[in-house]
């Protein structure tokens, strides 16, 4: 496999925590991006549609029954993956290496949620700032105060649903 050089800039406090941190486990820098990267969830976008590194012409057959056919076709179609062979091998490889399979939808919500739930503790924030400078504030009424947290419980109830699919896909 041919290497490529990255370039990337960070500023000089995080430089510092990477090189500590790569000092204590006695690798280098680039050793730890590289372990870091190899963590990333993978996506069916991976490479770029290119093949992946080494030979990939070994195959493996499997038998399955018409209604195990069928579940593999509606766990294919509910993901982003395009076809049967792409979801399988997916999920061959993350279950090789104990990751979840997840697909660049799936990845695409769990990003959206985290910047949802980062706006919500930036509302907090300011809430709380604002109720500490002024100790004689009210603060935000019940009924809004309900609203938001039916609006997080929602929230967290759709992002445990999708870490379920995640987890239990290969499982039926």
């Amino acid at each position: 496999m041919s290497a490529s050089r990255f370039a990337f800039s960070i500023d000089e406090p995080r430089r510092a925590r990477l090189k500590s941190y790569a000092a204590a486990q006695g690798v280098s820098s680039a050793a730890v991006l590289k372990a870091i990267i190899d963590r990333l969830p993978a996506t069916p976008n991976d490479g770029g549609g290119q093949r992946r590194p080494g030979p990939t012409n070994s195959q493996v057959k499997i038998r399955l029954t018409d209604s195990e056919l069928e579940s593999l076709d509606a766990q294919v179609e509910a993901s982003a993956f395009a076809s049967r062979t792409s979801w399988l091998t997916r999920v061959a490889i993350q279950a090789l290496g104990r990751a979840p399979a997840m697909s660049q939808t799936e990845t695409t919500e769990l990003r959206r949620s985290r910047s949802e739930l980062a706006a919500v503790g930036r509302n907090l924030n300011q809430i709380a700032r604002a109720l500490n400078i002024d100790p004689l504030a009210t603060g935000p009424d019940a009924d809004t105060l309900n609203v938001a947290i039916a609006a997080i419980q929602e929230h967290k109830r759709a992002v445990v649903a999708l870490v379920q699919k995640v987890e239990q896909r290969g499982q039926s």
